[in-house]
């Protein structure tokens, strides 16, 4: 969150945008071997 503050330069705007990002996201945790390993790598 540190980084988020120095990019936008006022942390009160910068907590504001990261509260509202983070507010409406999910949050998934997978398991089990990636799909794009198993799959191959690049053609």
């Amino acid at each position: 969150m540190k980084k988020w503050r120095q990019q936008i330069g006022d942390p009160m705007v910068a907590d504001s945008i990261l509260d509202r990002l983070v507010h409406q996201a999910y949050h998934f945790e997978l398991s089990g071997e990636s799909l794009r390993k198993a799959k191959g790598g690049r053609p």
